[in-house]
């Protein structure tokens, strides 16, 4: 891949400045896929100090500056949370080959400083006002960054059509702590304001980019004592009585107190193995309620939807070393936070009969019935769940806004899948032809609010028409087909976690 650095004095596509006055002074032009790209853009003020668990304050409030800003490198990476990732994200090498995964040059920074942004353009835009893509990294709330999403083989595969945008938000402890104290002198819910602020930023500043601001497309919660608890916690591992004292620790100092956290929560029985510790929570502001009732009353934003529930997400989530069904008992009772010999535990697992799955899912390369039991449940109840995006896509078609969903379940059978198809290197991946075919849905979504009209290619006329959602109508992928058919999570395991949100906070 041929890499260079273009030297500007202004804002790429234009001599527009962005509002706060920054002006670029370098980029990095990827020659190969026809795009250029600007890293690490701040969006905010870096939330140190003083500005720690409060509402992210907006670049523009900087004191001026004619500073240039070198974007030819990645920035700092927001810190990290917990070793859910380490311990089950790792593909193994057989995989990783076949996608052509390779380990960074150099391992990115944490810090806090880490309220930026990564925009890349076509070199040859198709007009000055081009859709945007706003891509926000997944990770349990606890880990991940914008280098997650790259934007240039997409950029590339659009033939100049979309400006693309990856975001990072504050995670683990640094963005959603919680607690009496944080609603008192603090913002709840500061990474998910990170993530509003971002696209804020993208409104007030991507038509400097060749992006038209009026279109923008953005690719269970805690319980007060719990969120109470997690507060006393980091003051437990830290040498403070208050936030103030939390605020006032050097960068060194609370990285170690917010990473001995999760090794406390877990120690304590606050959650399981393999499951996030910290996430949004409902705080009447930035969340008002729990998501499956705000779908059911109609409080959601009414724009076009497409949902990808990837049958292999809940493989990140579980625990693979539980092999009987007491281990699942105990399991749920971490995850859920209640008494093993609840009700709920044993209409869950009557939800989930292993016969179920000794079937077709054994065919593939995973665990024994136990394993996939967790596993199934655990997807179902997971932040990014199933019955979650099921309540997106049932109250969208509902309300009559176009919606769409595909269900995926092809190659590599590991948490986020569908990603190394519609982000990554077409040509890389195990199946070039189906990740041709799932860009060209999404960017037909991108452009025309519709997967079924744009096709970049007479090959890609061929493909199935995504029918829009009905119970009869979803889009199933796997390594040999891609066809209609029915819902697979139409059916009472849904209800049955929608009707239990008071214990499943979904």
């Amino acid at each position: 891949m041929k890499i260079s650095v273009l030297s500007i004095q202004a804002i790429a596509l234009g001599a527009v400045p962005l509002t706060n006055g920054l002006a670029i002074a370098r980029a990095a032009n990827v020659v190969d896929l026809k795009t250029v790209s600007y890293f690490s853009l701040p969006f905010a003020l870096p939330p140190t100090g003083d500005l720690r668990w409060r509402a992210p304050v907006p670049i523009e409030k900087a004191p001026p500056t004619t500073e240039l800003t070198d974007a030819t490198k990645a920035g700092n990476i927001c810190v990290q949370g917990g070793a859910l990732f380490e311990q089950s994200a790792s593909i193994d090498p057989q995989t990783a080959a076949a996608l052509n995964i390779t380990a960074p040059a150099e391992k990115p920074v944490e810090g806090e400083d880490c309220l930026r942004l990564d925009i890349t353009v076509p070199q040859k835009p198709k007009s000055r006002s081009l859709p945007v893509v706003v891509a926000i990294h997944g990770g349990g709330y606890s880990g991940g960054s914008s280098g997650g999403f790259p934007g240039q083989s997409f950029t590339q595969y659009t033939e100049g059509s979309v400006v693309f945008v990856s975001i990072q938000y504050r995670l683990g402890a640094y963005g959603f702590l919680g607690g009496s104290a944080i609603k008192k002198d603090g913002a709840p819910n500061a990474g998910i304001l990170d993530q509003r602020s971002a696209l804020e930023w993208v409104q007030r500043n991507i038509a400097a980019f060749g992006g038209d601001k009026e279109y923008p497309g953005i690719i269970p919660y805690k319980s007060d004592k719990s969120l109470e608890g997690q507060f006393q916690e980091l003051l437990s591992t830290s040498t403070c009585e208050d936030i103030a004292c939390l605020r006032s620790l050097s960068f060194e100092a609370l990285s170690n107190s917010t990473k001995q956290v999760y090794k406390l929560g877990l120690a304590n029985g606050h959650y399981g193995t393999q499951q996030p510790y910290f996430g949004p929570y409902v705080d009447g502001t930035a969340i008002l309620g729990i998501p499956s009732k705000e779908f059911a009353k109609g409080a959601w934003s009414k724009v076009p939807l497409i949902t990808t529930h990837g049958a292999f997400e809940g493989t990140i989530f579980t625990d693979s070393a539980v092999s009987s069904e007491d281990g699942v008992r105990n399991m749920l009772s971490l995850v859920l936070q209640i008494d093993k010999s609840n009700a709920f535990i044993n209409d869950a697992i009557r939800k989930y009969p292993w016969i179920k799955f000794i079937g077709s899912y054994f065919d593939k390369p995973f665990f024994n019935s136990q394993v996939y039991t967790l596993l199934s449940i655990v997807l179902k109840w997971s932040k990014l769940n199933t019955s979650f995006w099921q309540a997106q896509t049932m109250a969208a078609a509902a309300a009559g806004v176009p919606s769409w969903k595909l269900y995926f379940q092809a190659s590599p059978y590991v948490h986020g899948a569908s990603s190394f198809y519609s982000v990554g290197d077409s040509s890389a991946s195990m199946n070039p032809t189906l990740a041709n075919t799932i860009k060209d849905y999404i960017v037909s979504f991108v452009l025309e609010l519709d997967p079924n009209v744009w096709k970049k290619s007479p090959q890609q006329s061929k493909r199935p028409d995504w029918s829009r959602y009905t119970q009869a109508s979803v889009l199933h992928i796997d390594d040999g087909s891609i066809k209609l058919k029915a819902d697979p999570d139409a059916n009472d395991v849904c209800d049955f976690w929608f009707l239990r949100s008071d214990i499943s906070r979904i």
